[in-house]
């Protein structure tokens, strides 16, 4: 999961994509498809990531993607199985990328989490421990402890 996260955020911060849930100034340095134009092979993909996401627009760092169309199908696959609820269930999975994204400080990967996070029930007082726990992950030996 970890490997995923840390992929789709080098992608997305790393060309500026646009935040999707947040206020943002970005400007991407290439030009991202708006996925409507997307093709036959591509459509059933796109279809599985909105309903995955439950958003009406798919991400736009998987619409990037979507220039090569294997990649996007083999990458969307690895999200998929990453995601998928085994042992932890996907709340848990995205509260991990989330503070993943936040250690990584990628703007892209915390926005994303943060929003299927909430989406899947995450509290504010989980949101606090999330933060707090990635948050001292990163505290220096000489940083206060409760």
């Amino acid at each position: 999961m970890a490997g995923t996260t840390h992929g789709l955020n080098a992608v997305a911060d790393g060309l500026r994509l646009p935040l999707e849930f947040s206020p943002s100034s970005r400007n991407p340095v290439v030009a991202v498809p708006s996925g409507e134009e997307a093709p036959p092979e591509l459509k059933a993909v796109f279809d599985e990531i909105r309903a995955f996401y439950a958003m009406e627009r798919v991400p736009a760092v998987f619409r990037w993607m979507a220039r090569d169309t294997i990649f996007v199908q083999g990458y969307w696959g690895a999200v998929r199985e990453a995601f998928t609820d085994r042992k932890l269930d996907r709340l848990t999975k995205e509260i991990l990328a989330f503070a993943a994204s936040m250690t990584a400080k990628s703007d892209y990967g915390v926005d994303l989490h943060l929003r299927e996070a909430r989406r899947l029930g995450l509290t504010e007082q989980g949101l606090t421990e999330a933060v707090e726990w990635s948050s001292s992950s990163t505290r220096s030996p000489r940083s206060p402890t409760r």
